[in-house]
């Protein structure tokens, strides 16, 4: 539960806000894998373990996808790590640390550290 205080005038409201979040995604670098767990950091599962992890991670909750940035490219996949899509490959390595998802506008970027950009596709 978050609060939030706003001051209106003479007064402060208080609204609250309840997330209903129920797991973690973590990119296992020195493992090579990306897991879940729940919020205590208990109950690791393993989604994917083809030596690949992540720097960075978004959620597409729409299409129930998630997207990541790591040292060999730029990667999507279902949540339980079936479909793995590769979107960048950088066989070279260091590549990327950053992502984001604007589900509205269906954009994704990326910051490609080699070219010093940040790049974006549909």
């Amino acid at each position: 539960m978050r609060i939030l205080f706003t001051y209106i005038g003479a007064l402060i409201v208080c609204f609250q806000t309840h997330a209903q979040v129920e797991e973690m995604i973590i990119g296992d670098n020195n493992n090579g894998q990306i897991v879940s767990s729940d919020l205590t950091g208990g109950n690791l599962d393993t989604i994917t373990s083809a030596y690949f992890s992540f720097y960075d991670a978004d959620v597409d909750e729409v299409n129930e996808r998630l997207y990541t940035a790591w040292y060999y490219g730029i990667y999507s996949m279902n949540y339980d790590g079936s479909a793995l899509d590769t979107i960048v490959n950088y066989p070279s390595g260091g590549y990327s640390n950053g992502i984001t998802i604007d589900v509205r506008d269906e954009k994704l970027y990326w910051v490609s550290t080699d070219e010093d950009l940040i790049l974006t596709a549909d």
